[in-house]
């Protein structure tokens, strides 16, 4: 029997370059916030949003290791893409692993407001993911 209740399509993922471009605007906000004194608790959440972050990223470059330029064969991806963003990914993945300890120790504390820039920044690279496992027809 199937349900009359269908869940609604999911909306078509961002486009890469737009992504990226949303994604180093968030990353400079945090980083600008980061660089401010912190209490403990804001120090935590910070390092909490850093280690999703890695996490996410390196998951959105593998993604973008699959690339495939589709219909335009005019602009291919430049030679050596892969190999160096499987590179990239994999730095973004051992760092984010060597940070385990780290928030191990010092837990992660309470959930951050969704506006702040670290917040902001996790949702960017998660966006990310979707966005950059998708073909898009150029180097872009």
């Amino acid at each position: 029997m199937s349900s009359r209740w269908a869940a609604p399509p999911l909306p078509p993922p961002p486009h890469p370059a737009a992504t990226a471009r949303v994604l180093s605007e968030t990353a400079r906000a945090a980083a600008d916030a980061w660089a401010q004194p912190m209490d403990t608790a804001q120090f935590n959440r910070a390092l909490s949003q850093l280690y999703s972050v890695l996490r996410d990223l390196g998951i959105a470059i593998r993604g973008l290791a699959r690339y495939q330029t589709t219909g335009n064969p005019a602009d291919p991806a430049p030679l050596g893409f892969p190999r160096h963003i499987q590179t990239g990914a994999q730095h973004l993945l051992t760092t984010w692993q060597s940070l385990n300890g780290m928030l191990v120790a010092e837990g992660f504390g309470p959930v951050p407001d969704p506006d702040e820039p670290g917040a902001s920044l996790c949702q960017a690279s998660r966006t990310a993911i979707t966005a950059w496992r998708q073909p898009t027809g150029s180097r872009t």
